[in-house]
């Protein structure tokens, strides 16, 4: 099975990232990191939505990525923010979390993960000194319970968030209930925001 569409969980994060005021993302990236002149708002920072086609092979999967992120950043005008699919190292499918999951590294964690995926992210986000939303990857905790969770780099290959995906949402009934699953996080390019 493959999955290409972009995901509502990744599409939020990027919605996050563009709602902020431009002139305080603008401000915090070097210019050479920004729209070209052709761009129809020069001072916002650029992303890019990374979809391709998954296999049952983490490794297939791993180099499509690392292929695709290479391909994008050797641009003319490379992003400053990359933005993955939901599930992109292994088949989108319940039934395969478990024979794909990792231990993911906490937000206390430094050095090399453990993890194939979120060490692979790391590297390709202080390779190419960019931010990466990392769509999402099962995740096996020590308990034994499985997530699917989303690990977000900065550009020096520190973990900026971790995010488990649990059916979010977001509810504030005026007068009554306020509920928010969602977050953001501050990252030098603005907030940015997992949900």
């Amino acid at each position: 099975m493959k999955y290409s569409a972009l995901s509502t969980f990744t599409g939020v994060c990027l919605s996050t990232l563009l709602l902020q005021r431009a002139s305080s993302l603008s401000s915090r990236l070097p210019s050479s990191r920004l729209h070209s002149t052709s761009s129809p708002s020069p001072s916002l920072p650029s992303a890019a939505l990374l979809q391709f086609p998954v296999s049952s092979s983490k490794s297939s999967n791993f180099a499509t990525l690392s292929a695709r992120v290479h391909d994008v950043m050797s641009g003319p005008s490379p992003p400053c923010l990359l933005v993955l699919p939901e599930v992109w190292n292994s088949p989108y499918a319940t039934s395969a979390f478990a024979d794909y999951a990792e231990e993911l590294p906490s937000l206390e964690s430094r050095g090399k993960p453990k993890s194939e995926s979120a060490n692979l992210l790391r590297t390709l986000a202080s390779t190419y000194k960019v931010h990466i939303i990392g769509g999402s990857v099962p995740e096996r905790c020590p308990e034994g319970s499985i997530y699917n969770t989303c690990l977000v780099y900065g550009p020096e290959g520190d973990l900026l968030a971790k995010h488990r995906k649990v059916h979010l949402f977001d509810i504030d009934v005026p007068g009554g209930i306020k509920f928010k699953e969602s977050g953001e996080f501050p990252s030098s390019i603005g907030r940015l925001g997992a949900g």
